[in-house]
């Protein structure tokens, strides 16, 4: 009988082992995916040839201080646009000055040197149709992406480029009426933000919506930097071995 109580206790310490190691392994699997690392999947071809649609990618959620720079991809989400979280590329900072022609886009009195898209997919920015922002880039002259502090001039031109992160982001009303802006009720040329912000834009610009349509997203809508496709799946192409822990930059 003794030696069947030994038994039974042995079992129940291996079992009280069990439960704390997968206890263990679930809380640290928990917080490595919030605060470092975490895989999303990309359904589209926004950034393509970069990344692929079914291709998953992993995300550094631990962010320096000068993260994002010019250049980095970025993951971010926005729910209201989007369900999933979206991969795009950083191409302007807090500060920064933006003006949009036909044939490139000029970033701080720069012509835009990051045209990563490839073949027959590097098309005219125009070449997108967007129900939003993008039919007035062309007329809004020079665009200031906002930093915490600064102080903007809106007028009539670049008004729509503005007026939805001051509603959605910085929570204040803004209209235009009668051929005046008006913030919070008061007429106003000026407004000073809240956050940052950065313009993000797909490789594939034929095919993105981005900045373009939604304009600046916030700094606290950004989830980490995309570093490497960790691999690639689908229904035609069930591992594509080729693309495993590939670079993304």
């Amino acid at each position: 009988m003794k030696i069947k109580s030994l038994n039974i206790l042995k079992v129940i310490v291996k079992l009280i082992k069990l439960i704390l190691v997968v206890s263990i392994s679930v809380i640290f699997g928990i917080f490595v995916k919030t605060y470092f690392i975490n895989i999303f999947h990309v359904p589209t071809t926004s950034m393509q040839d970069l990344i692929m649609p079914h291709d998953y990618i992993l995300v550094n959620k631990s962010k320096n201080q000068d993260f994002p720079t010019k250049g980095d991809v970025i993951c971010f989400k926005l729910d209201e646009y989007s369900k999933k979280p979206l991969i795009k590329r950083c191409i302007a900072t807090p500060n920064d000055t933006v003006i949009f022609n036909v044939e490139n886009i000029i970033i701080n009195g720069v012509g835009d040197s990051l045209m990563y898209s490839s073949g027959s997919h590097r098309m005219k920015i125009n070449a997108v149709r967007y129900n939003s922002i993008d039919s007035n880039l062309f007329k809004m002259g020079k665009l200031v992406i906002p930093s915490e502090g600064s102080s903007v001039y809106i007028d009539l031109l670049n008004y729509k480029f503005y007026e939805n992160i001051i509603l959605r982001y910085e929570k204040q009303d803004i209209h235009e009426k009668d051929g005046e802006i008006f913030i919070n009720e008061s007429a106003a040329s000026n407004y000073t933000f809240k956050y940052n912000y950065y313009f993000v834009m797909g490789d594939n610009r034929a095919y993105s919506i981005d900045s373009r349509h939604f304009g600046p997203i916030p700094e606290s809508a950004i989830i980490g930097e995309a570093t490497h496709v960790l691999f690639s799946w689908s229904k035609n192409n069930p591992f594509f071995i080729g693309r495993i822990f590939k670079k993304i930059q």
